[in-house]
């Protein structure tokens, strides 16, 4: 039987790709990398109200002094309820990115007849790389 030099080259490679995916131990397609997937991820987690996830989105040194489970706390008494967010731009220079991202919201504990109001507006976020990631920063 005659394997051709090609063949076995091509299998190698597969299954260094394959391999490659493996080394951390941890399921890499699952965790944004770019700025704007980051972005998109923590409003998709802000939407959904999964604020421990949200949480972890933010800068290392804001995760050392606010707990997931104060974030939690505070933004659940926020009187927006976050229906919608697109991110719909970017501008970065260097370690530091502004992301625009258009948000759609209402207020439901709004005094009565306002309660039904709805509203868009865009965000400027600043998001900065660190330990070779993107962090949201609310500090600006």
């Amino acid at each position: 039987m005659k394997i051709r030099t090609s063949t076995i080259f091509l299998a190698l490679v597969s299954a260094a790709l394959l391999l490659s995916g493996c080394q951390s131990g941890e399921d890499t397609s699952s965790q944004p990398q770019s700025v704007e997937e980051r972005a998109q991820a923590r409003w998709d987690h802000m939407i959904a109200r999964e604020f421990a996830e949200a949480w972890s989105y933010y800068t290392p040194g804001f995760r050392e002094t606010t707990s997931a489970e104060e974030f939690a706390t505070t933004v659940r008494k926020r009187p927006v309820r976050w229906e919608d967010a697109t991110v719909v731009a970017r501008d970065c220079e260097g370690d530091r990115c502004e992301v625009v991202v258009e948000v759609s919201y209402s207020v439901p504990q709004a005094p009565a007849g306002l309660n039904n109001v709805r509203g868009k507006r865009e965000l400027t976020e600043t998001w900065i790389r660190t330990q070779e990631q993107w962090w949201y920063s609310d500090s600006g």
